[in-house]
């Protein structure tokens, strides 16, 4: 066994037995899952050579409730105690000594790890305290609000009001990757917070010490009656000198038997200035992000749904693909969705894309950008499945038409299940020298149960077309779900 892969089991096994002694010893409810998966590829680098990549990664969850005394009962009405603990453990085999020897300048690459660990969620969460108004939640979460995600260290305390009423409030550190233990999943492309450890201070003089800005912020949700729903939320990420962002964010669902409504507004005011409001207003930045649907069920088991979505990418300057990365967007589309039985579903969709402020060129010959559509169907019965799906788009001089589609069967009484996954697309995009041409690519997955509460999965991959040089990917997976 590879030294530092030693780390990843012992961590594995250490966790796995100490939770089956404590519940052998206290009782408690459980839930376990453990990921190992393994997977090889190569990546070709500018002077065409292949560098070969084994990754490794063990996701490990521990899920235990009803931690206080007599909390199982059936009649039990006082609060519950629950924790949740979410570690990942992974490494690359394909680590060159050179590469991590920063004395070495022609080799050395910043801020690689041949080991990272991770820890994704470590909260304890204590719900209906004071006759169940008030729930509290603390340690390494991920908050999930209309603004989005943010993953912090802290504390979250909700309240339970009467008339469908809830307030939440929270305070904490945002995570970095450089941190013990950090959180680096969710940040986005480009953004790196490992750190100057080990570096000369004459070199990489952009890189800098991450350093974690205070946030906090709440949310207001109403729940009056069933089929409605509405809230609003705040955050800030740092303050004074260390100022990052102030958001708020606005939502509203309606659902019934026939009629469906959604809506969803986001606001940055401090998008290229400091929390003015007017100024945003009339440059058109107040919002960023912004949806809204209306579905109505025209036929039995047919919607048709009018959508409209608007998309302002926020420069946060933490990232060198936050201007490359996301495309502004504003689109009106339709969609109509129909269940044929329980077994088949069929789907057709499309949208157009307006100008943007940042496309003022192109608006002087046409309000549009682009459009794009597609048409598809789900078929699934018993231990077999089935979906093909064609979709086609053009925005400024790029296009792309392809055809998708894959499938399941179940053997063995559906202990094994064998799957495939196959498209073509023909692509034509001015903005990268290889996405041009015919791409077509496969893939081969295979999923053994062992038992109920353990499976292997497999798969192989293998892309090839657009100027590149083929593409193999082959993936395996352990996965283990326990409940006690």
């Amino acid at each position: 066994m590879r030294p530092w892969l030693k780390p990843v089991f012992l961590t594995s096994f250490a966790l796995l037995l100490s939770v089956f002694i404590t519940h052998a010893a206290l009782g408690y409810d459980q839930h376990i899952e453990s990921d190992l998966s393994a997977r090889a590829y190569s990546v070709k680098t500018r002077s065409g050579t292949l560098i070969d990549k084994r990754d490794i990664s063990e996701n490990l969850y521990l899920g235990a409730w009803n931690l206080l005394p007599g909390s199982d009962e059936y009649d039990y009405q006082g609060p519950q105690l629950s924790i949740e603990i979410n570690l990942r453990i992974g490494g690359d085999m394909g680590v060159q000594s050179d590469e991590l020897n920063s004395n070495k300048i022609d080799s050395y690459v910043v801020g690689l790890e041949p080991l990272d660990t991770e820890a994704l969620l470590a909260y304890v969460d204590i719900t209906g305290l004071a006759h169940g108004i008030f729930d509290i939640r603390a340690g390494r979460q991920v908050l999930v609000s209309t603004i989005g995600f943010f993953a912090f260290d802290g504390i979250d305390v909700g309240v339970n009001l009467p008339k469908g009423f809830k307030f939440s409030v929270f305070t904490g550190y945002e995570v970095k990757a450089a941190q013990a233990l950090g959180y680096s999943s969710f940040e986005l492309d480009g953004v790196d917070n490992s750190g100057r450890e080990d570096l000369d201070n004459g070199l990489y003089p952009s890189r800098t010490e991450p350093v974690s800005r205070l946030a906090f912020g709440g949310e207001l949700f109403w729940n009056p009656i069933g089929g409605f729903e509405t809230g609003i939320a705040y955050r800030m990420i740092g303050v004074n000198n260390q100022f990052g962002a102030s958001t708020i964010g606005m939502h509203f669902s309606t659902y019934g038997n026939f009629i469906k409504t959604d809506g969803r507004l986001v606001l940055n005011p401090a998008f290229d200035r400091s929390d003015n409001f007017k100024d945003a207003f009339k440059e058109g930045t107040l919002i960023t992000e912004g949806e809204l649907s209306a579905g109505c069920q025209i036929v039995d088991e047919g919607w048709l749904t009018l959508e409209y979505l608007l998309y302002r990418p926020v420069f946060m300057a933490d990232s060198i693909f936050n201007i490359f990365g996301i495309i502004p967007k504003r689109d009106l589309g339709v969609r109509f969705e129909k269940a044929i039985g329980d077994k088949l579903s069929v789907s057709s969709w499309g949208f157009v894309r307006f100008v943007m402020d940042n496309y003022s060129k192109t608006a002087e010959t046409s309000p549009l950008l682009g459009a794009g559509g597609g048409t598809g169907a789900n078929y699934f019965y018993k231990n077999r499945s089935f979906s093909i799906r064609l979709t086609g788009q053009k925005e400024l001089d790029s296009s792309r038409i392809g055809i998708e589609t894959g499938g399941s069967h179940g053997f063995l009484n559906e202990t094994l299940w064998l799957g495939y996954r196959c498209s073509f697309w023909h692509t034509d995009d001015q903005l990268i020298s290889y996405g041009y041409g015919n791409i077509a690519g496969y893939a081969a997955t295979l999923k053994y149960n062992i038992s109920e509460a353990a499976r292997v999965l497999g798969e192989f991959e293998n892309y090839f077309g657009g100027g590149r040089d083929p593409r193999v990917v082959l993936f395996m997976a352990l996965q283990l779900d326990l409940w006690l």
